[in-house]
Formats: C-alpha cells, sequence, structure tokens
C-alpha cells in the first residue's frame, strides 16, 4: 500500500508540473484518474482490514492531488453568476462559502448547488468548475404569481408550484391577493381559470378560498370598495364566464352591488350595496348572502397597497417590516468586464443582475 502510495504520488506531482499544466492543462484535468484509481483500489480490497488501509490512503491522495493542483496554480479567483434577479449577491456568496485563492479542487459543486437551493427565491441551481481559475453558477428563481395572505395577516409570494417565498413583498403589491387554506397551492389553477377572461382578469384583485374547495372573487377592489363574487364548488369556470358575459352585456359589475352569488345554476342572487348586512350564517349554504368578515370563516382580504402604519397593535400586513426593507431589489446591470461591486472573502461575482 505505502508503495503505491509513493508511486501515485509522483505521478501526480508530475502531472501537476507547470510545464505540462500550461501546455496541456485540458487533457492533464481530465486524466486526473485518481478518484478511478481509488475506486479500483476499494473494489480489490474487500475485507475490512485492507479497507482500513485504503481509506486513509484514498485521503492522503486526495488532498496531495488538491495541494499539487494550487501549486500548479489551479487557485480560485472569480464567480460568473447567471439568472440573479431577486437573490441579493451576499446570499449568494453566503452560500458558495468560497475564499478567494481558495484551490478549484477543494470545492464541492454538489454542495454549492444544495446550499443555493436552500435559499427561497432559487428554484434551480447548477454549479461548474471552470478551470483554472473561475466558477460558473446558473440559476433559475421562482416567479411570484400571487400574494398569499396568511392567517395572521402577513403577506408572503407563492410562486406556480404553490411554494412560499419568504421574503419582501411590496414591490409585488400589484398581484392578486390569494387568502385561505390551500390557497397557495390551488393559486395557479386559480389563475389560469381567471385567464380565460381576459377582460375580467385585471380587476380581480383577489380570491379568498374556502374548505379547500371552492373560491370567492373581489373584484375592481377589496372589502368594502369591491364586489364580492361567489363561485360554486363545481363548474367555477363556467360561473365565470356567465359572469363576463353579464358584464358585457349588461354592466352588472358596475351597478350598486357588493355580493354576486354564482353558486347555484338557475338563479343569481345579488345584494346591492345598499341592502343591511345579513346575519351570521354557514358560508357552505349556496344562496345565503355571507360576507368574508361576517361569516364563521371570519376571512377578509385586505389590500396590499394600502397606506402603511406604524401602530404595532394592529394586524396589519401593509406595515413596514423589517422583512420589506431588506426586499430583494435587483442589482444595477454591471458588464462582465467592471464585475460586480459585492464581494465576500476577497471573491467578486461577475454577470449583471437582471430586471424581472
Amino acid at each position: 500500500m505505502r508503495y503505491l502510495g509513493d508511486r501515485l504520488t509522483d505521478i501526480i506531482h508530475h502531472a501537476f508540473s507547470p510545464a505540462l499544466l500550461r501546455d496541456k492543462a485540458p487533457l492533464i484535468l481530465a486524466a486526473i484518474a485518481v478518484g478511478s484509481i481509488g475506486s479500483l483500489v476499494t473494489a480489490v480490497a474487500r475485507s475490512p482490514e485492507a479497507m482500513a488501509k485504503v481509506d486513509p490512503l484514498w485521503q492522503t491522495l486526495h488532498q496531495r492531488v488538491i495541494d499539487y493542483s494550487a501549486q500548479a496554480g489551479l487557485l480560485l479567483f472569480d464567480i460568473t453568476v447567471s439568472g440573479r434577479h431577486y437573490t441579493q449577491s451576499e446570499d449568494v456568496l453566503e452560500a458558495v462559502r468560497i475564499t478567494q485563492g481558495q484551490p478549484m479542487l477543494a470545492m464541492d459543486p454538489e454542495a454549492i448547488r444544495q446550499r443555493l437551493e436552500s435559499l427561497p427565491w432559487i428554484k434551480h441551481a447548477s454549479v461548474e468548475r471552470l478551470f483554472p481559475h473561475e466558477i460558473r453558477v446558473t440559476l433559475i428563481e421562482r416567479t411570484p404569481i400571487a400574494l398569499w395572505q396568511s392567517p395572521n395577516g402577513s403577506y408572503h409570494l407563492v410562486d406556480p408550484d404553490g411554494v412560499v417565498i419568504e421574503g419582501g413583498y411590496s414591490r409585488f403589491s400589484h398581484l392578486p391577493v390569494v387568502v385561505g387554506d390551500g390557497a397557495p397551492e390551488a393559486a395557479s389553477d386559480l389563475l389560469a381559470m381567471l385567464n380565460t377572461q381576459p377582460e375580467l382578469a385585471p380587476r380581480i384583485k383577489a380570491a379568498v378560498r374556502f374548505g379547500a374547495r371552492r373560491w370567492d372573487l373581489w373584484i375592481d377592489g377589496f372589502d368594502p370598495d369591491g364586489v364580492q363574487v361567489r363561485l360554486p364548488e363545481l363548474q367555477a369556470e363556467e360561473s365565470l364566464a356567465r359572469l363576463a358575459q353579464l358584464e358585457r352585456e349588461q354592466h352588472i359589475l358596475r351597478r350598486d352591488v357588493s355580493v354576486i352569488d354564482l353558486r347555484l345554476d338557475d338563479r343569481l342572487i345579488v345584494r346591492k350595496i345598499t341592502d343591511p348586512t345579513p346575519e351570521n350564517t354557514d358560508e357552505g349554504s349556496p344562496g345565503k348572502n355571507t360576507v368574508p368578515g361576517k361569516d364563521k370563516s371570519q376571512v377578509r382580504p385586505i389590500d396590499p397597497a394600502r397606506p402603511k402604519t406604524n401602530d404595532p397593535k394592529t394586524n396589519d400586513p401593509g406595515k413596514s417590516t423589517e422583512k420589506d426593507a431588506r426586499q430583494p431589489q435587483p442589482s444595477p446591470a454591471k458588464s462582465p468586464a467592471t464585475g460586480n461591486p459585492d464581494a465576500k472573502n476577497g471573491i467578486h461575482l461577475r454577470g449583471p443582475a437582471q430586471d424581472a
């Protein structure tokens, strides 16, 4: 074992000689067959006694490969990042956890990828070494499609997969608000249904999910200014088309109405703004004119763009919070030549952050 280790060390030392590296670096790097040799030695070593000898040998060889590669000049100096729109550069550097001048072979691309994908905005990441001095990171970030109003009144962004994105939301206050249990997971299907009626979709400000089975829509505003439209559990898309037709032909949403109930196939129930608010009733019974906040669900959407308050006693999702102050903002685009001014441990990110 010791003889084999010494011989492999001589081979590695020769392979990483600066002169040879300068002429045939890609070939040499591709031929770093120490991994293959280690696998072969491991395969031959069947007994626990032999394995006890192989493991230290393999660790020694691995470290010597790293040391000789560093002596040959394979050191990290740059990181190129593409696909970064909302993730802060300092968060990327924190996840990468590398230092300028660190040996290229000492980095674990798979571990870096896993840390990057643990960041709130990053859906997928790929990491690859570009010898002799660079790491290339490619990011696919999540795309927010809606704002989820949680039970405590705070807002969180939601992506098409129903994943809740932690962080600031203020710059996305134009997105529709979804409320209720199961709302994040059902948001993508809801928006797909709303887009079947393009003349109505931009006017829908919020949707409240009841019992993980049906939606109430708020059109042209939030309570008390918007019109509440109750969709049925089944055939919701057909009911939405019915509403769109009524709006085209009769402008029903522009009349003096506060609630339109579409849960019955053979009738339309409308409550005018001047009608008294009914007593507390069961929201689940079709045709009963109940209002979010009055029925037993006690759910009502709140406009995320309304004026902020600093009253700590109010559970106001519109109030300024520390997370909102730290919301991700796309960085100014920089040319790859000048690089990004953000740096850590001497490492500079290259590649512009792009506006979404």
